[in-house]
């Protein structure tokens, strides 16, 4: 019986990975048409593009849906966690035109370094949700940092709202904009990491970008009137 159970449970995965990804990647197409997108300091994605060089693109887990229908850089690949969920999200990113590396700034960690460094190092930018895929929310591992100081290349952190938009109740309280809705992109500057750095300097950059995102998520939010804010600097998780 728990035989037949677990059958069960890794067919249904599998449908559902097959059959999810192509009805959201068109339902998202879909809202991404409608929308009006501004972005807040867009020169910084202005000049990093136009220069050729690639970055580390940082935002929220549950900001991350604003982010594909802004991006006009040469190519991106988004890190994805190795967890079953996340086999539906790679396939709904590949169906919009996005590449992928699986594994996290934890898990997998090695890996997808080292694959992420080749990407940046042969002209594809990379994503990062730097607080998925489980959390805790709004907090930022040292992986991330670890990447840009291995790279070379700058962290530029960003986050997002929207004047409409559905808010889900999960950990991360994943966002999906209203068809039709007004939304603000808000971009920090970019950020190096020394390629000597102690881990001291390592640590500092670590906090110092976290709380940037923190202040860009709060400014997103007030851009249309603020429904929630980003824990304080003091708090480290939801």
């Amino acid at each position: 019986m728990a035989k037949k159970r677990s059958w069960w449970k890794r067919t249904r995965r599998k449908i559902i990975a097959a059959v999810v990804p192509p009805i959201a990647a068109a339902l998202l197409q879909l809202i991404y048409r409608t929308l009006r997108i501004e972005i807040i300091n867009e020169r910084v994605v202005d000049r990093q593009w136009g220069s050729g060089e690639t970055a580390i693109h940082l935002f929220w887990h549950g900001r991350m849906l604003f982010f594909p229908p802004v991006y006009q850089g040469p190519g991106m690949a988004i890190l994805i966690s190795l967890h079953h969920d996340g086999e539906i999200i790679a396939r709904t990113v590949h169906r919009l035109g996005f590449r992928t590396v699986r594994g996290s700034t934890t898990e997998g960690a090695s890996a997808a370094a080292k694959q992420m460094v080749r990407f940046l190092r042969e002209g594809v930018d990379i994503a990062i949700t730097p607080d998925g895929p489980r959390g805790p929310r709004y907090v930022i591992p040292e992986g991330a940092i670890e990447l840009a100081r291995l790279s070379g290349r700058p962290i530029i952190p960003a986050s997002a709202a929207a004047s409409r938009c559905w808010t889900f109740s999960s950990w991360d309280h994943f966002v999906v904009p209203f068809p039709f809705a007004r939304c603000v992109v808000y971009v920090g500057d970019p950020v190096t990491v020394p390629r000597r750095a102690s881990p001291e300097v390592v640590s500092a950059l670590r906090e110092k970008i976290q709380g940037e995102m923190r202040l860009l998520t709060d400014a997103a939010d007030a851009h249309f009137g603020a429904r929630e804010r980003a824990p304080s600097l003091s708090a480290e998780g939801p």
